[in-house]
């Protein structure tokens, strides 16, 4: 387990934060009981993969500290949504995340496949086959890759598996989690001044997180429980 003066840098270093805003709404996520708390220096709080998972979503779908412990709860529990995913079993084959049924699950269980290295594994098959006419395909990617998606303060949390083919083109498993908001609060902004950075609703902003932010949490979560595991030898 990694501790949560390590996931914090890396949180700020990828995600272009300050430290002291992740730390900032780490606190509110300690305080809601959604983070592992502790001390300082040997005390420090040793961090699981459930952890890092909530302070991830913190980060990437709340707009605010306060709501941040609200706003993962309803993410972790939006639903695999069937009519707008796409699970191509030749893409994505060999990944455990692809069972998810929830939004936290498939954060959680990317992680896992990551620390576990069913990741690298499955970045180092062979080329999938050629798209078919009915499925989309484009340019651009060369490497295995996957991206995850939040909707700020939003209804949804996608996750796209990319694999090119020998012809250069790419096909994709896409999962999207629908999230089911018990008040229905959609926050919608009411738009006074267009040029303001304000204007836009809060709906249209995506937090995008590529395979790097995933690959150090992971690293940081494998060799902690290395270091442990040889300790205790």
């Amino acid at each position: 387990m990694a501790t949560s003066g390590e996931i914090a840098e890396i949180l700020s270093q990828e995600l272009g934060m300050t430290m002291g805003a992740v730390q900032f709404y780490a606190q509110a996520m300690r305080d809601a009981g959604l983070l592992t708390k502790g001390g300082r220096g040997l005390a420090a709080a040793h961090l699981t993969v459930a952890d890092v998972s909530n302070w991830l979503l913190a980060l990437c779908v709340s707009e605010t500290a306060a709501a941040a412990p609200e706003e993962v709860n309803l993410t972790r529990e939006a639903a695999f949504d069937p009519a707008t995913s796409t699970v191509l079993k030749d893409v994505s084959r060999g990944l455990n995340v692809t069972s998810a049924k929830t939004a936290g699950e498939a954060i959680e269980l990317l992680m896992r496949d990551m620390i576990d290295g069913r990741f690298r594994d499955w970045q180092g098959q062979k080329p999938v086959a050629v798209p078919t006419e009915s499925e989309s395909w484009h340019l651009g990617i060369l490497i295995p890759t996957a991206v995850v998606e939040f909707v700020v303060s939003g209804q949804s949390v996608s996750l796209h598996l990319s694999k090119p083919t020998e012809a250069g083109r790419v096909r994709t498993t896409s999962m999207r989690f629908v999230r089911v908001d018990p008040m229905f609060k959609m926050r919608m902004k009411t738009v006074t001044d267009w040029n303001s950075r304000s204007s836009l609703s809060s709906l249209t902003r995506i937090n995008r997180v590529g395979p790097r932010v995933f690959e150090r949490l992971a690293d940081a979560l494998r060799s902690s429980d290395d270091g442990a595991s040889h300790a205790s030898r």
